[in-house]
Formats: structure tokens, C-alpha cells, sequence
């Protein structure tokens, strides 16, 4: 892994840019990601199995994009990679990016929580 987990320099970012409402703004952000991450790793499985490859891709590209919004590098890097690969045949290839996923995730999710406790 050489991407960064979490950018903080984003965080810093809507702090500069927020002043005073930058904690309610960041733990809202950081509350909605947790909140709505784990519905699009569920919407990429749930893809596989009615094999519905549009669904996976467009999951992995919604994740991709919240992730970096957040400055989640690395977890947007994995769903990049699903993003790439998600309308091939190759379904145990889909299934390990989708476990990269929720590893990245998961490890994503720490970070956060710390960063949250931190405010």
C-alpha cells in the first residue's frame, strides 16, 4: 500500500476555509461518509450476485469519488481499481477488489474515527 489512508491535509482544508463551523462541518462530513459507504460496498455485492455489472461499476465510482472527497486516498485508489474492472467476466477477480474494499474501508474507518475524536 503507497497511497496515504487519509489526506488530512483536506480536513485542514475546510478547517481553513470553514473558520468556527469547521467541527459541526467535518463531523458531518465524516458522519455521512461512515453512514453511506458500507450501502455502496452492500450495492457492489449485491451487483455480483444478480450480475449486474452496471450496479458494481457505478458503486465503485460513487465510492471513489466520496472517498477523495474526504481525502480517503486509499480506499478511492480500491474503488478505482473495482471501477476498472467491474465489467469483466472475471468474478473472483471482482470479488477480491471487492474485499480490497472493505478492508480499505475498514482501515478508512479507524482513521476517521480518530481524526473525529480528535475535534
Amino acid at each position: 500500500m503507497t497511497e496515504t489512508i487519509l489526506n488530512q491535509s483536506m480536513i485542514k482544508d475546510i478547517q481553513d476555509v470553514m473558520g468556527d463551523e469547521a467541527i459541526e462541518v467535518i463531523s458531518e462530513l465524516i458522519h455521512s461518509f461512515l453512514r453511506d459507504a458500507p450501502k455502496q460496498i452492500v450495492k457492489m455485492k449485491d451487483g455480483v450476485v444478480e450480475n449486474d455489472r452496471e450496479v458494481v461499476l457505478l458503486a465503485a465510482h460513487t465510492l471513489k469519488g466520496s472517498s477523495a472527497n474526504i481525502g480517503a486516498e486509499f480506499l478511492s485508489s480500491t474503488s478505482f481499481e473495482l471501477e476498472m474492472t467491474a465489467e469483466s467476466d472475471d468474478i473472483p477477480l471482482i470479488l477480491s477488489k471487492i474485499n480490497n474494499i472493505e478492508n480499505a474501508f475498514n482501515t478508512t474507518k479507524a482513521e476517521l474515527q480518530r481524526v473525529a475524536s480528535n475535534f
